[in-house]
């Protein structure tokens, strides 16, 4: 067997710190989520729609959703316990006008309405959800979750939020309230939103107001906005503003939020299974403000449910040198000048058939990450498709904030047995600090019998 190397990508490799990188191009799996907003097309008219774009809402094969009537016509039916993946970015407002269509006033008629379907946003965004009324008292995208939801890989950009109702109102981008079993939030993101609730009482979350359920996941998010409350009594988290007396095994973590703390929680502390863990945030806690009564053993764990860093130290490359418990590899992507971005789930997926006629193709860090630890490579043919930047390089000093990529502890791990072709392309900022405990470095740590890279 052999293993060839031709003609791959002209990279300029240099040692600093016993380091190996590879200067280069720039791509990420971040689909809409990293992207400056547009100009509005095809906004919402506030109408409904007849049908979809196409799907039988089998997780197989799910309803397919690229315009404001029908993601309102998929949010008002409450789901049916449906499956929906949404396939283009949507407005429901032009976010570069005054916002007209208020979302919640057409969506939510009925305390009984529950949303129990599964939607997949697919890495894309939706803009301008906006609601300004008086007499609803759950407010998002979904007013009310409930048993067996899911919603994963949407972003929700330039969202206004406010109410007026006298009484107790539960608020979030994503959802109002979760309550029944089994709901998960993953993947999601809001930014540049503005959330008011004006009385008090009310709980105002960027991305949940309040959960009351049992076994609710909410995973890999972020917030970044403001969030305004009315005074004592009442909740403002980024992630999760409060949760009701009597849930079960909630668990938040793996998420970050700038401009509130991720959760203003204290009932929380008596609840069962509750967990906080891996979030991160530019503000500490004031849920404790108004209430004097609450002991001390309180207010330190509320205030601990996360580790507070500057909005600097969570911008950029810096990401990656503070918040270290998240995996900028295969869950998150640090973003230049922004805030970190929840990659798809579906992100290190391929596309081809890994045959010479139809080979799988590579187009971004997650899916060479994926290929570089795939212990299954003999026989399959990859190709890049474009430049790919494993890290910033634009600063001298670039390797400071830098990822590790994937090293070999001894023969039989990372090793590549397969046909690699770079197509000409680059990859950029490949970077190892080399320990003892690392027996071999590179892009392919280790090639195998039968490797082959042009």
């Amino acid at each position: 067997m052999k293993k060839t190397i031709k003609n791959i990508f002209g990279f300029k490799a240099f040692s600093v710190l016993l380091s190996l990188s590879l200067l280069l191009g720039a791509l990420w799996c971040v689909p809409a989520f990293a992207e400056d907003e547009g100009t509005a097309v095809n906004v919402w008219d506030g109408t409904a729609a007849a049908e979809f774009d196409g799907g039988d809402g089998t997780e197989a094969n799910p309803y397919k959703i690229s315009n404001g009537s029908q993601l309102y016509t998929m949010v008002k039916s409450g789901g049916n316990s449906a499956y929906y993946e949404i396939t283009e970015d949507i407005y429901l407002n032009d976010i570069s006008n005054e916002y007209t269509n208020d979302w919640v006033d057409k969506i939510y008629d009925s305390d009984s309405y529950r949303f129990l379907g599964t939607v997949d946003g697919k890495g894309h965004t939706i803009y301008g959800l906006y609601s300004n009324n008086g007499n609803k008292n759950r407010i998002g995208l979904f007013p009310y979750l409930g048993a067996g939801s899911t919603v994963k890989n949407i972003r929700i950009s330039n969202a206004k939020l406010t109410t007026t109702v006298n009484g107790t109102v539960l608020m979030g981008a994503i959802a109002g309230q979760i309550g029944g079993t089994n709901v998960t939030i993953s993947n999601c993101l809001v930014d540049s939103a503005e959330l008011a609730a004006n009385t008090t009482g009310s709980t105002v979350g960027g991305l949940i107001g309040n959960t009351a359920g049992k076994v609710i996941s909410i995973t890999n998010c972020g917030f970044s906005g403001t969030l305004k409350k009315a005074g004592a009594e009442t909740y403002a988290g980024g992630i999760v503003a409060n949760t009701s007396t009597g849930t079960v095994n909630v668990t938040i973590s793996n998420s970050y939020s700038i401009g509130a703390f991720p959760v203003e929680a204290p009932n929380a502390t008596n609840i069962q299974g509750y967990k906080c863990q891996k979030l991160y945030s530019d503000k500490t806690s004031d849920c404790i403000t108004g209430y004097t009564s609450y002991p001390d053993w309180l207010k330190t764990r509320v205030t601990a449910y996360a580790k507070v860093l500057s909005a600097d130290e969570m911008t950029g490359a810096n990401a990656k040198v503070s918040m270290t418990a998240f995996d900028f590899y295969t869950t998150w992507q640090a973003v230049e000048n922004g805030y970190p971005v929840p990659r798809t789930t579906d992100c290190a997926e391929y596309t081809g058939e890994g045959t010479k006629e139809n080979p799988y193709v590579i187009s971004t860090d997650a899916q060479l990450y994926a290929l570089v630890n795939d212990t299954e490579t003999f026989g399959r043919y990859y190709e890049l498709a474009n430049d790919i930047a494993l890290n910033f390089t634009d600063t001298e000093a670039w390797y400071n904030t830098a990822s590790q990529w994937v090293t070999a502890a001894n023969y039989d791990s990372v090793v590549f047995k397969g046909n690699f072709d770079g197509k000409g392309y680059t990859v950029s900022g490949l970077y190892v600090n080399a320990n003892q405990n690392v027996l071999a470095a590179g892009l392919f740590p280790i090639l195998g019998s039968g490797a082959v890279i042009s």
